[in-house]
C-alpha cells in the first residue's frame, strides 16, 4: 500500500530546487544558442535536447528518447505528428 504523499512536503520540495533549476538553465541550457529548428536555419536545438538528456540520465536509472518527426503548418506553427 502506498503512503500518503503530503501536498505541503511536495511544494517544499520544489520549493528547495529553485537553485538547481536556475543553474540548470544559466550553466548549460541557455548558454547554448538555439533560434529556430534547422530547417529554419536555426542551430542548436538538438544541442540543448542532448543536454537535458544528459542531465536526466544523471538521475533517472531508465531514460528513453522518442523521437517524432515535426510538421510546419500553413500559418508557420509546429505540430508534431501523430502518426
Amino acid at each position: 500500500m502506498r503512503s500518503k504523499i503530503d501536498l505541503g512536503d511536495v511544494l517544499k520540495y520544489v520549493d528547495g530546487q529553485r537553485d538547481f533549476a536556475i543553474e540548470l538553465y544559466r550553466g548549460g541550457f541557455i548558454p547554448i544558442k538555439a533560434l529556430a529548428p534547422p530547417e529554419n536555419g536555426g542551430d542548436g536545438e538538438w544541442d540543448r535536447a542532448n543536454y537535458l538528456l544528459g542531465v536526466a540520465k544523471r538521475y533517472f536509472d531508465e531514460v528513453r528518447v522518442m523521437e517524432a518527426p515535426l510538421i510546419i503548418g500553413l500559418a508557420g506553427g509546429v505540430q508534431g505528428r501523430t502518426s
